[in-house]
């Protein structure tokens, strides 16, 4: 029953780390599709925060998920827009003419430059996938589980070899102990081969 149990827990902890691998690879490939280069899912954009922008529900490390759809920006909205290389947020002040102005910025930047709409953030998890800001642990938060992974795989795959085995000998005793039966009840096989 107890071993039963780790197995259950093994494979659902395999499940979700698989399942969190699938979705950052499907980001990262969906970045190379749009011009801000944002990790992206459909509409939904991946960006690893780097400070907290002056944004009372962002903090550094986080990995904040924007609204990457057409997005006309109201004042108070907190809004991902690009700045310089990278990807920040901020709070829209004032809109005119085409430009908008972030309370956290002290210019106004033009509304091309208007990514997305925050919509929640994932607390500290930027930290573990993001090879910039801690690449030691980036590496073994990805490496570490992967092998493990491998080394349980390998450990089935030698438990399946040894059932077949253990299946194969045991098909292999009933037919000696059958032949042996035949050849106490008169029945060569041999013979009739020959004939």
């Amino acid at each position: 029953m107890r071993k039963k149990a780790v197995v259950i827990i093994i494979n659902a902890a395999m499940i979700f780390y698989i399942s969190i691998l699938i979705i950052f690879t499907i980001s990262k490939i969906g970045s190379y599709h749009n011009k801000y280069k944002i990790d992206r899912i459909g509409n939904i954009g991946f960006i690893i925060a780097d400070s907290d922008y002056g944004v009372d529900t962002i903090d550094a490390g986080d990995i904040v998920l924007a609204d990457l759809a057409d997005f006309k920006p109201k004042e108070g909205d907190v809004a991902a827009y690009k700045d310089g290389d990278s990807i920040k947020f901020g709070a829209v002040g004032s809109i005119a003419d085409g430009t908008v102005s972030m309370k956290n910025r002290g210019s106004a930047i033009k509304s091309d430059y208007i990514a997305g709409r925050y919509l929640f953030s994932i607390p500290l998890l930027g930290y573990v996938f993001s090879f910039k800001t801690a690449p030691v642990l980036s590496t073994v938060c990805i490496i570490v589980p992967s092998v493990l992974i491998f080394y349980y795989i390998l450990i089935l795959l030698a438990d399946d070899m040894a059932d077949r085995r253990a299946h194969r000998k045991k098909i292999m005793r009933r037919k000696d102990r059958r032949r042996v039966r035949y050849k106490k009840e008169g029945m060569d096989f041999n013979k009739k081969a020959a004939m």
